[in-house]
């Protein structure tokens, strides 16, 4: 490859350094080091959150969640009572509380399956793979 008199150099390739130098710029610009752009790559600097504390984020979806389950059925604890229901129902329930499955299974009609899931790792503040009662309420009283 010969461009402008110079072997080895590739128009094509131009832009890509071009689009590489404004974004390393921008992201310098935003307070990222050298050390963390390296090897054209740019690696997010950790937020500390204390444990149980949700993000802005995080609240906006619980938030929204709690509109949606609210319009459809009047209150959080109504649809709490619902969902207990429906994962008996599915044998996915029990005394401990409602396993992803259930949850996702019966927000299928006013959530797709990602929202829920990702809903389903906010409320299930123990990291046990199952939200009791009093995860589900206190959450979305926060919020």
């Amino acid at each position: 490859m010969r461009f402008n008199g110079v072997e080895g150099i590739s128009l094509s390739l131009a832009g890509n350094w071009l689009d590489s130098r404004a974004f390393r710029e921008s992201c310098e610009a935003a307070g990222a080091t050298a050390a963390n752009l390296g090897g054209g790559r740019v690696t997010p600097r950790a937020v500390k959150k204390k444990r149980g504390e949700l993000s802005e984020g995080e609240r906006f979806v619980l938030k929204r969640f709690k509109e949606v389950i609210s319009r459809k059925h009047h209150s959080p604890q109504i649809f709490w009572k619902k969902l207990l229901a429906y994962a008996a129902a599915h044998n996915n329930g029990g005394a401990d509380g409602v396993s992803i499955t259930s949850f996702v299974g019966a927000l299928s009609g006013l959530l797709k399956e990602n929202e829920a899931k990702v809903i389903f790792r906010l409320l299930d503040v123990s990291g046990n793979g199952s939200i009791s009662a009093l995860d589900f309420l206190v959450v979305l009283d926060e919020v």
